[in-house]
């Protein structure tokens, strides 16, 4: 075991932090799969990374190949996790069901945690008394600001309003299902960034005696964005006025270095299409050449899978090792990183600028006095 308190200069701690970085990824004894039933969507949001990808739902054949591929873990995993995403996954709920009768009945490795990202339109109350069956735990929905700007970025493909059905049907969620955690997101863009700090404090109010959360994330550029995405300097001053002019002391202001792993550097952790296509990551479903291979088949693009695991990180790139932030910077997305050494995209892959850390810090220190 590494002695935590012997860390005599930052290439130590360094050292130590890419140590518990590796052993979070190659370490998991947890099979984690991300499981889309259709790619198919009834929203057309502007900056959906999912675009123009085919619209066909998930076949039977293809279920019992996926049971399949769950057992081939029953030796170096003890438990499965599921997320059911999309396109949008409710249009596919007939899949889902007979999937989860499927691995209730012949899965070798026992569920032991249970969610999905939903665009929360179509969560009727009968899907919503299935899921309180199943065991649901987590439900991420988005809301992209107040009602008007919600509308236009949340927009359905008929060209009609999703605000106030998704209200709705949080409401309804929280009651039929109320240990399961309902995880408000908001993706943040230049459109709507000032507007979280109201939705914030109004929706906190609203559901405060509920299992729910609320969090921004930042919309992260692709091919076919078609809103203006937050530079690094704007998610500093982002956070920074969510204190000053918000009011708002409990999203934490101090960037700290994370030991965990997304599902793209995770060793026992893929996301499946509806043909049965494997990948490492969320935002690769659907890209031929980013698959890294199929149920049926099992992996075949090892190569993939290292470029992922240990060669797009921070730990890889020489530059953020002269960064003196590199310590405590989780070192933004790899796939981003990936893309830009491959394709010379230009994607930024700083979370925060270093001027912005100074300001970070007095804002923590003036919350840590007042407490």
């Amino acid at each position: 075991m590494i002695d935590d308190n012997n860390d005599t200069n930052s290439k130590d701690f360094c050292l130590k932090m890419e140590y518990l970085k590796r052993l979070k990824s190659f370490g998991n004894r947890t099979l984690s799969l991300v499981i889309a039933p259709t790619l198919a969507c009834n929203f057309a949001c502007p900056y959906c990374y999912e675009a123009n990808l085919p619209l066909t739902i998930m076949r039977e054949e293809v279920e019992d190949k996926i049971i399949d591929f769950i057992n081939s873990f029953s030796k170096r995993c003890d438990s499965l996790e599921i997320c059911w995403e999309g396109g949008e996954p409710l249009l596919g709920i007939k899949r889902i069901k007979s999937l989860l009768n499927k691995i209730k009945e012949k899965s070798l490795l026992p569920l032991t945690y249970h969610s999905i990202i939903t665009n929360g339109y179509l969560f009727s109350k009968e899907i919503a008394y299935y899921f309180s069956n199943e065991n649901l735990n987590f439900v991420q929905i988005t809301i992209d600001g107040q009602e008007k700007t919600h509308n236009k970025s949340r927009i359905l493909k008929n060209g009609g309003d999703s605000y106030g059905q998704i209200i709705s049907n949080i409401d309804m969620i929280t009651q039929i299902i109320p240990k399961c955690l309902v995880v408000i997101r908001t993706n943040i863009h230049e459109g709507n960034k000032s507007e979280f700090g109201t939705i914030y404090k109004e929706f906190s109010k609203r559901w405060e005696q509920n299992n729910v959360r609320l969090f921004p994330a930042f919309v992260m550029p692709n091919t076919n964005c078609k809103v203006s995405c937050c530079t690094p300097q704007n998610k500093t001053d982002f956070f920074l006025n969510l204190k000053r002019k918000d009011g708002i002391d409990n999203i934490n202001f101090v960037p700290t270095h994370c030991v965990g792993s997304c599902s793209a550097t995770s060793e026992n952790s893929y996301v499946i299409a509806p043909d049965g296509s494997l990948y490492k990551c969320w935002n690769d479903i659907g890209i031929v050449e980013r698959s890294v291979g199929n149920v049926s088949v099992g992996i075949t693009n090892n190569t993939l899978i290292a470029k992922y695991m240990v060669g797009s990180d921070k730990y890889s790139d020489t530059e953020c090792a002269k960064c003196s932030l590199f310590p405590i910077c989780d070192g933004g997305c790899n796939r981003h990183r990936m893309d830009n050494a491959i394709h010379s995209t230009k994607y930024p892959l700083c979370p925060f600028t270093k001027d912005g850390v100074a300001d970070y810090l007095y804002e923590h220190y003036k919350l840590c006095k007042d407490e």
